[in-house]
């Protein structure tokens, strides 16, 4: 059967959502007579702290604050027009002298595309103030995946071609060896379609597929799992541990399919055997590996889960698989560690439900961890200890909550840490904190990120991103494949919070981290990927030498016309929900645009890469003034001494190649690297050729100053003591200061010298160079400007 043209698979997927649920932006655009006069916020006498409200997905908060700038007292109600399901805690507020301020919480119930006004009512004097809010969905027409494809978790078409080699290899006992070109996808393809489903088009006898709207994803290291808007749940890849939820006989049943053909006798008999394994053994690569295709489960395509409810949401784990389903949770996969909370370690091949105290909101799967956010904000979880990344002491085979967690709203998990977000934008994040990921001890709480509360908390295999109030994102961690975004150049491992100043003021809303590499999507559905490039897991379409890794934030040309509206990672893959292209992106008024975009991108490159680079100026000045002060402080706190016994110590060193050295307790911890020494009138010049804080091999030059000079006849009889105080040592830019008081000119004439001298005193320090050009550029699009763009908007429910 052949495809469909695109109009009529937009016109058949926007007639399945029809029948699933009613159209929200047809509320939207229904007429609405107010009952109150709409003034301004300055009319009342209130102000707001944000223009502008963004909602990502079904239950993402956000809040602004309502300030009474006049001197009378208000009493308000907050709803929304029309009664869109938003739900505004809390809906009644007083202000007044005593309490001038009020903070207002705004959650979406919708997972849809749609502005929202907020109405701010005062029934005495029947007049409302109207506020704005963006709901952004997450539906999406394609669905896409590009990276490793070894084990067939992309569900292409070349996997399923594949497959059907490979198979038939196997059973005829050739060894087949397939392309590195087929196992690894650089370029984001869709997956192969499922014809299950079939519609008639309008009163004809043609019949055409439905291709459903996906609403959610996930991937895990061998599988992924997607949700449509109808409730039906889709799997792919391998699933030796049962994590693509469907019994053995299914994978026979396809393999039979595959094969049918070229069919023959023996191969029957072969098919029957599927294994299943019980746990991990300690080599499943080398197992998965071996010629032994028709005996494990494979799935190169999607198949349909046959799962009684409505599935609302997907996550995935390493090998493991949760499914929401009105309210309540349902695992299945490996069940070592007990990650499946089921109260034992035996896998489980189909969804099996998880015991609950209360009704689940949200899931999220670590590697070998499961999180459940309950409608009560508590968080429970299971599984194995992973260094601490399940938020308990060991392993917890049934989901138990986290005691130092309450009112949370956002989950991240990975390997062996994990991160939360409360509502009053708080991150705590807990686990093991190898390569700094964790910023500090365990459980490490951000209350602010750069002075800006927090939207959401992201981890990946060794490094964690933060997504602030304002759509900046900070990241901090591993960096060795610049999965930071921090530079192309320069990969430092971070162990604080570093702002990735190429995405400033493109409106991120949502993050995922692989294992290393991170993607990012933006409020007019633009795609950033960066960092590990290894297996084609960015999607930049390339594999060439010079793209193995991406360290600033690469925009994908390739889906400029279909903007993404849902993403996920796995360790070596990346998925993406795609909305329908744009009707015009064919045009030269589209392709302007593109141009103009990817000029504006090349040029912030270089300015990120310049900016980056003063930051590590900065960053590594600081540390070697700290340094040389640690030093000098504990020389000067040494207590009082006779002459004879601080000649002995401050004996000066012997010379080494007719050169004169400062003295050995002061610059001890330079002596042993610095090899290169050029001396000037008044001033020596050491140049350190790999200094012990650098990792890289990098010169760094320090400048020593001599004091000044004195007379002779001023100069102490014996020339074996050498006074600091008569040394003014400059080790970086900012300088230091010598006491006028104690110079030896001074101190013979002084009355009553002080009783403890000041050696050295820090003066305040004006850099005189600047920092380039201000990051202040115009863009194309602006974080909250979602209207005046409706080319970057995701489908609609309507026709």
């Amino acid at each position: 059967m052949e495809q469909p043209k695109k109009a009529n698979r937009r016109i058949l997927s926007h007639k399945a959502s029809e029948v699933s649920k009613p159209s929200s932006r047809s509320h939207a655009n229904s007429e609405f007579i107010p009952r109150y006069k709409e003034i301004t916020p300055e009319e009342m006498g209130i102000s707001f702290s944000k223009e502008k409200l963004l909602l990502s997905g079904i239950g993402s908060p956000d809040h602004y604050i309502i300030t009474l700038e006049s001197e009378q007292s208000l009493n308000l109600s907050i709803t929304s027009r029309n009664k869109i399901p938003i739900r505004i805690i809390p809906d009644k507020i007083s202000l007044s002298k005593k309490s001038r301020t009020a903070d207002i919480m705004v959650f979406s119930d919708l997972n849809s595309n749609l502005e929202v006004e907020i109405l701010h009512i005062r029934d005495e004097t029947k007049e409302s103030v109207t506020k704005k809010a963006f709901i952004l969905g997450t539906q999406g027409i394609e669905l896409r995946t590009n990276g490793s494809d070894e084990h067939y978790q992309l569900s292409h078409k070349n996997s399923s071609e594949r497959f059907q080699l490979m198979l038939e290899s196997a059973l005829e006992g050739i060894e087949f060896a397939p392309k590195i070109s087929q196992t690894l996808r650089p370029t984001p393809e869709v997956v192969m379609d499922n014809f299950e489903i079939l519609c008639l088009k309008g009163d004809s006898d043609e019949c055409y597929p439905d291709y459903p709207f996906w609403v959610d994803i996930a991937a895990g290291d061998l599988h992924g799992l997607a949700c449509t808007e109808d409730g039906r749940l889709y799997s792919w890849g391998t699933g030796p541990f049962g994590q693509l939820g469907v019994p053995p006989e299914t994978f026979v049943n396809l393999q039979k399919e595959i094969i049918s053909v070229n069919v023959k006798k023996f191969w029957l008999n072969k098919l029957q055997d599927v294994k299943m394994l019980d746990t991990q053994p300690p080599n499943l690569k080398e197992y998965l590996e071996k010629d032994i295709i028709p005996y494990i489960p494979v799935s190169p395509k999607p198949i349909h889960v046959n799962f009684p409810s409505v599935v609302d949401a997907v996550a995935c784990g390493c090998y493991h698989s949760m499914i929401l389903s009105e309210g309540h949770v349902y695992t299945f996969g490996l069940g070592e560690g007990g990650r499946l909370g089921l109260g034992h370690e035996n896998s489980v091949h189909t969804p099996t439900l998880v015991s609950l105290t209360k009704k689940c909101i949200k899931i999220t799967a670590g590697y070998n961890t499961s999180f459940f956010l309950l409608e009560n904000r508590e968080v429970w979880s299971c599984g194995d200890h992973s260094q601490g990344a399940n938020g308990h002491d060991g392993n917890i085979l049934i989901p138990t909550i986290i005691p130092f967690i309450k009112n949370a709203h956002q989950i991240s998990s990975a390997h062996t840490h994990s991160g939360i977000v409360t509502l009053d934008g708080t991150a705590i994040l807990f686990g093991c904190n190898s390569d700094h990921k964790l910023g500090g001890e365990s459980p490490h709480t951000y209350e602010t990120v750069g002075g800006e509360k927090i939207r959401g908390v992201y981890c990946g295999g060794r490094h964690t991103c933060i997504l602030t109030e304002n759509l900046d994102v900070y990241a901090w961690g591993y960096n060795t494949s610049g999965q930071l975004g921090l530079s192309s150049t320069m990969f430092h491992t971070m162990t604080d919070p570093v702002k990735v100043e190429y995405l400033s003021g493109r409106g991120v809303v949502k993050l995922v981290l692989g294992w290393e590499h991170s993607i990012a999507i933006t409020v007019d559905g633009l795609l950033y990927c960066w960092g590990s490039n290894m297996k084609g897991q960015l999607a930049i379409g390339t594999m060439a030498k010079e793209f193995k890794r991406v360290g600033l934030p690469r925009l994908i040309d390739h889906l400029l016309g279909c903007p993404v509206t849902s993403i996920a990672a796995g360790r070596y893959t990346s998925v993406f929900l795609t909305a329908e292209s744009h009707p015009e992106r064919q045009t030269n008024m589209f392709n302007h645009w593109k141009k103009a975009l990817l000029c504006e991108e090349r040029h912030m490159q270089e300015l990120a890469n310049y900016r980056f680079s003063l930051l590590i100026r900065d960053l590594k000045r600081d540390q070697l003034v700290k340094k040389v002060q640690s030093e000098r402080d504990k020389e000067f706190s040494k207590a009082a001494i006779s002459e004879r016994e601080q000649a002995s110590v401050f004996k000066p060193k012997k010379p080494r190649n007719n050169e004169k050295y400062p003295p050995e307790s002061y610059y001890s911890f330079w002596d042993e690297e610095c090899h290169n020494v050029e001396t000037f009138e008044d001033r020596k010049v050491y140049k350190f050729p790999n200094p012990k804080y650098y990792k890289q091999e990098r010169k760094h030059t320090v400048t020593v100053f001599n004091g000044p000079k004195k007379q002779k006849s001023e100069r102490p009889k014996s020339s074996d003591n050498i006074d600091l105080r008569d040394i003014v040592a400059v080790a970086s830019n900012e300088g230091a200061q010598l006491d006028p008081r104690l110079m030896v000119s001074n101190r013979d004439s002084l009355e009553s010298p002080p009783e403890r001298p000041v050696y050295y005193e820090r003066i305040e320090y004006k850099p005189l160079y600047s920092y380039g050009p201000s990051l202040l550029y115009p863009n194309l699009f602006y974080p909250y400007d979602l209207v005046p763009n409706p080319m970057m908007l995701a489908p609609s429910n309507t026709k």
